[in-house]
């Protein structure tokens, strides 16, 4: 419904590109409740009316079939909320032959959360405001919004498409509002690092201390 970041990535070791897309459903049930907007059954039934496809808030992970074909199985997965997402990567995080998924999220300001939209930010208390010549309306209903930093999302590829959320164990779990992301073997020791991007708060570098020893890798140099 609301693509953001977007990976490519053999996730099952078939030779095939998968596909990963992030969205903004959140993880657990309550944030679901309180922070996501659906829409309503007449204007869903209108876009299908209007020849668009089903619109579904979460995250989309395409597993390519070989025969030119996707099947999207994010929820079979464990993958389809990870809050409110930006980039994805795809690469192998502990070296163990499978390729692992990476999120970032979170988002300073919560607008989309139910009770501000209804109580706050509603159309008849905008227009009050307005109407009463408050001063800095705009910079009021923004900072009346909620903010929460939330942990960025680790899934933990265990293989045929079955993935475990193990951010807190990698010790990738601190909250935060985090955007940009990127990973590369930054001290050359064979296992991949990973660097991501703040709002309000500085980066994060994350030193990966997988036993390279225990999980190889192969290092390429010029020939001659």
């Amino acid at each position: 419904m609301g693509s953001m970041g977007a990976d490519l990535g053999d996730l099952d070791n078939d030779m095939l590109p998968d596909l990963i897309v992030t969205e903004m459903l959140p993880a657990t049930e309550e944030r679901k409740k309180t922070k996501t907007l659906f829409e309503s059954w007449d204007k869903q039934q209108l876009a299908v009316k209007e020849g668009y496809f089903n619109q579904y808030a979460r995250n989309a992970l395409q597993r390519n079939l070989g025969n030119g074909s996707f099947l999207e199985v994010s929820r079979q997965a464990s993958v389809s909320g990870t809050e409110w997402s930006w980039g994805a990567l795809i690469f192998d995080m502990d070296n163990d032959g499978f390729k692992d998924i990476f999120v970032s999220n979170g988002i300073f300001k919560d607008l989309l959360d139910r009770d501000y939209l209804a109580y706050d930010a509603n159309e008849e208390k905008i227009r009050n405001r307005i109407a009463q010549q408050e001063k800095n309306v705009i910079t009021t209903l923004i900072d009346a919004m909620p903010s929460q930093a939330v942990p960025n999302a680790v899934f933990h590829n265990k293989g045929n498409f079955n993935f475990e959320n193990t951010a807190k164990n990698w010790g990738l779990g601190t909250p935060s509002f985090s955007n940009g992301s990127a990973f590369g073997d930054l001290d050359n020791d064979g296992d991949l690092d990973l660097v991501v991007n703040n709002v309000n708060m500085p980066s994060f570098i994350y030193e990966n201390t997988t036993d390279t020893l225990k999980n190889r890798s192969i290092r390429d140099r010029p020939y001659g």
